[in-house]
């Protein structure tokens, strides 16, 4: 296994292990034991509350950080892959409400410099990682319509566009952001909102896309509004 490699796993292994722990430092190791390549390297002492509610996390190999959506703490944590080490929270988001469908932050992904994250009152959160840590939230986009969490998302390759899912609004939807790309200020902005046509997306269907379960074929007619 590569450094890099056993540094991401090592980052990605210790929200398992921190969940059993009350916020103290935890053992590095698993029960039962792994018998996979993914070896776990050490275990990351979260600061703050207990670490009992989070959601997606993200890596960026570039930068050497990991980011995890900590609902418990009310935001993002960073973690540095190659010290494996906590680096520093970006505060600012709803956190834990008792609800999934209205807790944040959500789906984070990430772009050079920018850090986009979803929070549980339908927005974006647009972060500057190299900004001070008390001015790092840059913008707050609302997702048009929204009501709950913007969850999922992707980003394409050049960081220009960014697609998010609100799964948990009825009817679910996307919306089609312009990210920043390689840019020093932040522009973010809504170009779309997109729905899917319902005759293809009956409520049964609706009700699972809440969990994340949807076909690929229900995709398969969307429409979409400025």
């Amino acid at each position: 296994m590569s450094k890099l490699n056993s540094y991401l796993y090592g980052s990605v292994a210790f929200g398992a292990i921190s969940l059993a722990a009350s916020g103290a430092f935890a053992a590095c190791s698993f029960t039962p034991p792994l018998t996979t390549q993914t070896k776990c390297v050490t275990a990351v002492q979260i600061p703050g509350s207990p670490l009992l509610s989070y959601d997606i996390s993200w890596v960026n190999p570039n930068r050497a950080e990991y980011y995890l959506a900590d609902r418990s703490n009310f935001g993002i944590d960073i973690i540095d892959t190659q010290h494996l080490t906590f680096k520093r929270r970006i505060t600012g988001f709803v956190g834990f409400t008792g609800s999934n469908d209205t807790s944040g932050p959500d789906g984070v992904v990430s772009h050079g410099r920018w850090l986009y994250a979803g929070d549980g009152n339908s927005t974006l959160k647009v972060i500057d990682l190299d900004a001070p840590t008390a001015v790092a939230i840059k913008q707050t986009v609302p997702a048009p319509g929204g009501v709950n969490r913007l969850d999922e998302m992707a980003l394409t390759t050049d960081g220009k566009l960014l697609l998010g899912a609100n799964n948990a609004d009825s009817p679910p939807f996307a919306t089609l952001f312009r990210a920043n790309g390689d840019a020093a200020t932040s522009n973010v902005s809504v170009i779309s909102r997109i729905t899917v046509d319902p005759l293809i997306l009956p409520a049964t269907a609706r009700s699972n896309s809440r969990l994340g379960i949807l076909r690929p074929s229900a995709f398969t007619r969307l429409s979409h509004s400025s």
